[in-house]
């Protein structure tokens, strides 16, 4: 297992995939947490999750982070609406907020 893992270190492009894999799926789950939130107002307050995530995976891993932000929310947002404006509404300016 610590060769697998230290290989994996060793490659870069197969780490960028990785990292982008988890903030894509980070980033879209801590969307759909916070529009649950937004609709039980009762329980917790408006608050968007994805900013944290975001801000998070750029400052740890800098602007190759952007492309994970920018992918997680558009798979966020592709399950709620799959219009094609919609997607580019959803992708550019996360893709860019987090650049």
């Amino acid at each position: 297992m610590t060769r697998v893992v230290a290989k994996i270190r060793e490659t870069p492009s197969l780490m960028l995939v990785l990292q982008t894999l988890a903030i894509v799926a980070v980033y879209a789950l801590s969307g759909y947490f916070g529009l649950w939130s937004a609709k039980q107002r009762d329980l917790w307050p408006t608050l968007w999750f994805p900013s944290a995530v975001g801000l998070t995976a750029v400052t740890f891993w800098g602007a190759k982070a952007s492309i994970g932000v920018g992918l997680g929310a558009l798979l966020m947002r592709i399950v709620k609406d799959p219009s094609p404006s919609y997607i580019l509404t959803a992708f550019l300016p996360n893709l860019l907020e987090a650049y």
